[in-house]
């Protein structure tokens, strides 16, 4: 019956807002029959992505060659398909749960990608990296519930890093403005999670 409201996409769920969900499940109602095939071939490529993506992040951060990146690149391929985890194989409603992940390593990369230019010298406070980390932040929270806790890890990486004092403000700001956001007229989902801070 067209397409989604906002505040439809926004609706929490449990303990969740899952806007990216339900656009990947519109997307398969509008374009692909509701057949949730386009969802189980996301649920597929999400975590070779999310493999990818991290070991990019080992081969240029990491320096390792040969061997060494060989068997770091398998480990994290095993990680990230291990059909331990079948419910993100089976079930077309576990998109939620795949793409918080890919926004969390892409964020993180981003962060990674950014400081590796400060450290060569460009004093910019921000970049193309950096935005695409706070982009990806922003999407990891749409995703899940858990997708919150890039925010504080990014926090943390702008310390650790070293970032610029003006791109930790910004991370912290965009974190308190993205956290606050998640929680406006948050309510309760009951059960064993009776606060907000519980869930």
């Amino acid at each position: 019956h067209g397409w989604p409201s906002l505040p439809q996409l926004w609706a929490q769920t449990g303990d969740s807002r899952l806007v990216v969900g339900r656009l990947a499940s519109f997307a398969d109602l509008r374009f692909f029959g509701g057949r949730n095939v386009s969802l189980l071939i996301e649920l597929y490529l999400v975590p070779v992505c999310i493999a990818l993506v991290l070991i990019w992040m080992i081969r240029r951060s990491g320096q390792l060659r040969g061997a060494a990146l060989a068997t770091a690149a398998g480990f994290i391929a095993f990680c990230a398909l291990s059909p331990v985890q079948i419910d993100d194989f089976t079930w077309s409603f576990q998109v939620e749960f795949v793409f918080a992940g890919l926004a969390a390593v892409t964020s993180f990369a981003g962060a990674i990608w950014h400081s590796s230019r400060v450290a060569a010298g460009d004093r910019r406070w921000i970049s193309g990296p950096l935005a695409l980390s706070l982009l990806a932040a922003f999407i990891a929270e749409c995703s899940h519930a858990h997708g919150l806790l890039v925010w504080p890890i990014l926090v943390v990486l702008g310390f650790s890093l070293w970032l610029p004092r003006p791109t930790r403000i910004l991370i912290a700001g965009l974190a308190t403005v993205a956290v606050a956001m998640f929680l406006w007229n948050y309510h309760s989902p009951g059960g064993v999670l009776a606060t907000p801070w519980e869930s």
